[in-house]
């Protein structure tokens, strides 16, 4: 039968809100559009499946499967919760422009949030078109039909990443170094239960504390899986091009100069970020070597 709620968010935009939760247009994990989003996804319970439905104002959460009750209560939890959207209000006049001009951007926790970390650490140090391929070949070797939903599959859950041989996800184009940080990722969240909690000092610890997982994978799984409003993933040579260029017109930026930018809006500097990739900003290219990603 399902689990149902209805909660009452305004303004909020369904697409800006959960984008990138869908990982690509052929993500077989998800399907969205304007007022919709449906998610499949494991845990050790089985597969579970979300739909959210945007309407009138109103969001509808319906979740079937092993974690429905959970499922439905954590997300409209997550959605009544204050994530300091009415208080955001930037001295920069372009951050203040966009928050008036993209409306309903909300950072939201989200019940996968083990998927949103193993995304992460495939956009490690290879290109986006990279990590989405790569997304793909884990979820139809390794991942499960949604039962009630053909048309999804899930990501497979971190019992059993943690099981696979490195060299598993290795034939699926997975380097090494990337294989190793996932399943030993998959493993810490197997054995302490860790995106189970909401401790965001914890959680932070403990990513920190497996090798191959840095500052930045951890602080994009905060973002996206917790939606911590102040996660700041430095290490990224895109994101510090991209905010000294919108905020102060330098094509060519480094985390510092970054920092000191998005300082102003400390407490809320993800949702600054955030803000300015819902933009669509162009950065001219000036002398930059082909982006990466660091842990």
């Amino acid at each position: 039968m399902g689990v149902a709620r209805r909660v009452d968010v305004r303004p909020f935009d369904l697409l800006r809100t959960f984008a990138l939760q869908r990982f690509g247009l052929f993500d077989p994990t998800a399907t969205s559009s304007q007022r919709t989003l449906s998610k499949a996804f494991a845990s050790a319970r089985g597969i579970t499946v979300v739909d959210l439905t945007l309407a009138a104002g109103s969001v509808t959460i319906e979740a079937s499967g092993a974690d429905e009750e959970s499922t439905a209560v954590d997300l409209a939890a997550s959605l009544q919760t204050d994530d300091g959207y009415a208080s955001f209000a930037p001295s920069h006049p372009l951050l203040a422009k966009l928050h008036r001009t993209l409306p309903g951007l909300r950072l939201v926790r989200v019940p996968w949030r083990f998927d949103v970390a193993c995304c992460a650490v495939l956009q490690q140090r290879v290109t986006v078109r990279e990590a989405l391929q790569q997304w793909r070949r884990i979820t139809q070797k390794y991942g499960d039909m949604a039962a009630s939903r053909p048309t999804l599959r899930t990501f497979p859950n971190a019992e059993c990443i943690a099981r696979l041989e490195s060299w598993r996800l290795e034939e699926l184009g997975v380097d090494p170094k990337r294989t190793r940080a996932m399943i030993a990722l998959a493993r810490e969240v197997h054995r302490r239960d860790l995106f189970g909690v909401h401790d965001l000092a914890r959680v932070r610890k403990i990513m920190h504390s497996v090798r191959g997982i840095g500052p930045w994978t951890t602080e994009l799984t905060l973002g996206f899986g917790y939606g911590d409003p102040d996660a700041l993933p430095v290490g990224d040579l895109h994101l510090p091009h991209l905010v000294t260029w919108a905020l102060a017109r330098e094509p060519l930026g480094t985390d510092a100069r970054m920092e000191e930018l998005l300082e102003p809006c400390r407490g809320q500097r993800f949702r600054a970020v955030r803000l300015l990739l819902a933009a669509g900003i162009t950065v001219p290219r000036v002398g930059r070597s082909t982006p990466h990603q660091s842990g």
